[in-house]
């Protein structure tokens, strides 16, 4: 596990790219809803602050990318937060060979818990689909989660 402290300016800026990211989908995605119809706006937000974590973390430079829906979170991988979930969430259609990383809490301090890869997360036993869950998906347990010197390992050979 990595602790991230992140300084007011930091989580303004990452904040805003959050802001961004849901006006974008409220005017050019309204079909992009959870299955009650919800429109919340703490899974833009935290998702920003949580990319934003990783890559001071990793020191990769990020981008609030607004709209661009193929382009990866933070460099190669791809990031998934939560401020209190026990699980990491993936979603069918999130790519497979991807690497994605699991941040818990909110700021000003974030918690990097693990990573897996997106075809070992899109398990059949990670599905759910019940009426508890805003949306079905694949909640990948932390306790399945790699630990993240095997990231920095392939990242390194990535690059």
């Amino acid at each position: 596990m990595i602790e991230v402290r992140l300084e007011i300016d930091e989580i303004r800026l990452a904040a805003q790219g959050g802001i961004e990211r849901h006006l974008w989908r409220l005017e050019k995605r309204p079909e992009m809803k959870n299955k009650f119809g919800d429109e919340h706006w703490e899974p833009d937000i935290v998702g920003a602050i949580a990319e934003y974590a990783v890559a001071k973390a990793f020191g990769i430079f990020w981008k609030p990318t607004v709209g661009e829906l193929c382009v990866r979170d933070v460099g190669p991988l791809e990031v998934r937060a939560s401020v209190a979930g026990p699980c990491m969430v993936l979603y069918p259609n999130n790519p497979e060979d991807a690497p994605f990383v699991f941040v818990l809490g909110g700021p000003p301090v974030l918690r990097i818990v693990g990573w897996i890869m997106g075809r070992d997360g899109k398990c059949r036993e990670y599905w759910r689909d019940e009426p508890s869950v805003r949306k079905a998906g694949f909640f990948v347990p932390q306790s399945k989660l790699r630990p993240l010197k095997e990231l920095r390992l392939l990242k390194l050979a990535a690059a």
